[in-house]
């Protein structure tokens, strides 16, 4: 996934893109940026206690969630959970949906491919020094802070991720209660996401924010230990990451299928991962104004991508730790 500050931005900049029919009716927009999350929430839930990060980490890595179903079947079982709820045209809950959820997803499949073959690497290897997809992803969350925010590396960003939990709506929490169960077979998983909400901000401050740079120093000392402890702490010099970016557009394979190949820079597909988020959310907006839900609708609209790998979703890949040449 890339980092909760490159997800976060791309949920600003996505504001631009869309129309203003669109945005007149989202007047509270800027209030949700934490939605630009999705569905690394799960990550999030209570990543302090070491037995059920475990699990989530082993789920992630295994990408039954986000590999093995149909990601339109998702959008079509949230959509008429709301309409069954009277809520469909509800701000909150299209915002969650549209430049939350469908954004995050699409920003994963178009920039994991890249960032597992230039990392080399997908889940931490015991038998690796390090984890550099964890450290690239990092790295790029500070490029993008500089480029878009101008950041400092010292000022804490924490507050981004400020959000109100009272405003995560009992409606929201069913939807998500109905979708997610109807289509991964989570239970509680509308539960799971609000308490996620405060504990991104914790995240944040414990692991990112790290003003005199004691967090940096201390996870690089134990990084040989626990494989990617150096992936924290914001408080870094960026520029190692360009030269990882591919701006001289050299061809690069998808680390699953070497037949599909590229020469799109990070760049490019973090730019085009929005536009497409964009041309998704209008016509996703026309369909629900329309009051006519169907998976044929839905079908049309929704890329059925797995946000893991960029390529057809509901099939059963591997996801090899690569070595670039």
């Amino acid at each position: 996934m890339p980092g909760p500050k490159t997800h976060d931005i791309s949920y600003k900049l996505l504001k631009k893109r869309l129309s203003h029919q669109t945005l007149s009716s989202l007047p509270n927009y800027d209030d949700y940026r934490i939605f630009a999350q999705g569905h690394d929430f799960f990550i999030y839930y209570n990543f302090y206690k070491i037995r059920t990060t475990r699990k989530l980490n082993e789920q992630i890595a295994s990408s039954t969630l986000l590999q093995e179903y149909y990601f339109p079947n998702f959008i079509y079982n949230y959509l008429k959970a709301a309409e069954r709820r009277g809520c469909l045209y509800n701000e909150e809950i299209r915002l969650f949906l549209e430049p939350g959820y469908i954004l995050h997803h699409i920003l994963d499949a178009y920039m994991h491919p890249f960032i597992i073959y230039y990392s080399g690497d997908h889940t931490r290897d015991v038998n690796k020094k390090t984890w550099y997809h964890g450290i690239m992803e990092n790295l790029l969350d500070i490029y993008f802070m500089r480029k878009y925010e101008n950041f400092d590396y010292v000022t804490p960003v924490n507050g981004h991720f400020s959000f109100d939990s009272l405003k995560f709506s009992e409606d929201l929490v069913a939807i998500l209660n109905d979708s997610l169960l109807m289509t991964y077979g989570i239970n509680n998983g509308g539960y799971i996401f609000k308490t996620s909400v405060g504990q991104v901000k914790l995240y944040i401050r414990a692991f990112k924010d790290d003003r005199y740079a004691l967090k940096r120093s201390f996870f690089d000392l134990v990084d040989p230990i626990f494989k990617g402890t150096s992936s924290f702490s914001y408080n870094r010099d960026e520029t190692p990451i360009i030269s990882e970016l591919n701006l001289q557009h050299e061809i690069w394979q998808n680390p699953m299928d070497s037949n599909i190949v590229s020469t799109s820079s990070l760049l490019d597909l973090f730019e085009e991962a929005i536009t497409v988020g964009s041309q998704i959310i209008e016509k996703l907006e026309k369909l629900i104004q329309s009051g006519n839900i169907t998976k044929e609708g839905i079908d049309a609209i929704i890329p059925n991508i797995a946000s893991t790998h960029g390529l057809v979703g509901n099939q059963k890949i591997i996801i090899r730790n690569v070595k670039r040449s």
